[in-house]
């Protein structure tokens, strides 16, 4: 079990991409802090699921985090490969993974200022 870091970069123009990499079952995810400029964004999951369940959750204090909302009011969650868009005004944003095994996931986040 490893404990995953978010890796920020500004591809440019007015995004910042957060990307989560090699997650796994059982790995401790840390999460981002979005400023106040960057509420709007997508989530791509890539990767080897074996069975996992990957989820975008927030949270105001830190601690206690739910799954974040796509913009039609669904959960975010994916058990393959997919892309969401999401409105994620929390403080703090990670991915969450449950379920894998020989799992191997990229989780790639891009905000964009409102």
């Amino acid at each position: 079990m490893a404990t995953i870091n978010p890796v920020r970069s500004s591809p440019g123009g007015a995004a910042s991409k957060i990307l989560w990499e090699g997650m796994a079952t059982g790995d401790t995810i840390t999460p981002d802090l979005p400023s106040r400029s960057e509420p709007v964004g997508s989530v791509q999951v890539t990767g080897t699921f074996g069975g996992a369940t990957v989820t975008l959750q927030g949270s105001n204090d830190g601690t206690n985090y739910v799954t974040l909302k796509d913009l039609s009011g669904a959960d975010i969650s994916f058990t393959t490969a997919g892309l969401a868009y999401f409105d994620g005004r929390t403080l703090y944003i990670r991915p969450g993974i449950s379920g894998g095994s020989s799992d191997d996931v990229d989780v790639t986040v891009i905000y964009r200022g409102s």
